[in-house]
């Protein structure tokens, strides 16, 4: 489902960052987004671990830019 609604945002204009706790689920969405034609950023973190959390959207917002949607699924 977040890939689905990723998909859509990106087809909008939006820049994607995506995450998970599995590198291979994230190997998984760079391929499918990249064959698209999107640019993707991925980041490997725990959200179950809040100061990690913090830490990388530090970050992401360094590296990519302020975030404007999430979708948490």
């Amino acid at each position: 489902m977040g890939m689905a609604v990723a998909t859509g945002l990106a087809e909008a204009g939006a820049r994607i960052v995506v995450n998970d706790i599995s590198s291979e689920k994230l190997d998984y969405a760079i391929r499918q987004y990249s064959e698209m034609g999107f640019d993707v950023k991925a980041y490997l973190f725990d959200v179950t671990d809040e100061k990690g959390v913090n830490d990388y959207i530090d970050r992401i917002a360094k590296e990519v830019g302020p975030l404007d949607i999430l979708v948490n699924n």
